[in-house]
C-alpha cells in the first residue's frame, strides 16, 4: 500500500460513487478541505479521506470513505494507514488534538482501537447553505 496526495480530478469521481453506494452524503467538491490523502494498491485507490484545519490546535479528519468492492480486511488495514497518515500529518503541523466524527459503529471502532477516544456521543451535523 501506498499514500498519494488526494487529487480532485482522479479521485474525487471515484469517492463520489462510493458514497453514492455507502448511501452517505456526496460531498461537493467546494466542501473538501485542500488537504487530503488517498490510500492505493496495484490495482488502484482503496479509501481516502481529508484533514480539516483550523486557526486553533484542534484539527479534524473527516470524508473518510472506502471502496466497498475492496476485500473488508484489506480495506480496514487501508483506512487504519489513512487515519494515521492524516494523525501524523497533523500532529506534524503543531495540532495537539485530532478529532473526527462519525455514525458508523466499524469507524468509530477504527479510531478507537487506533487511541481516539469518545468524548461526545448522539451527535447530529446540522448545515445550512449561505448566500445564494
Amino acid at each position: 500500500m501506498t499514500i498519494v496526495p488526494y487529487e480532485e480530478s482522479i479521485h474525487y469521481p471515484l469517492f463520489q460513487i462510493w458514497w453514492n453506494e455507502r448511501n452517505t452524503w456526496i460531498v461537493s467538491p467546494e466542501y473538501l478541505p485542500d488537504f487530503g490523502l488517498v490510500v492505493e494498491d496495484v490495482n488502484g485507490p482503496v479509501c481516502g479521506g481529508f484533514l480539516v484545519e483550523t486557526d486553533r490546535k484542534i484539527c479534524f479528519i473527516e470524508h473518510i470513505v472506502g471502496d466497498p468492492k475492496v476485500d473488508h480486511e484489506f480495506r480496514g488495514r487501508a483506512l487504519d494507514f489513512l487515519i494515521l497518515a492524516l494523525a501524523q500529518f497533523a500532529e506534524q503541523k503543531g495540532y495537539t488534538l485530532c478529532a473526527s466524527a462519525s455514525n458508523r459503529p466499524r469507524l468509530i471502532e477504527r479510531f478507537t482501537k487506533l487511541g481516539f477516544v469518545t468524548y461526545d456521543k448522539n451527535v447530529v451535523h446540522v448545515g445550512k447553505k449561505l448566500g445564494r
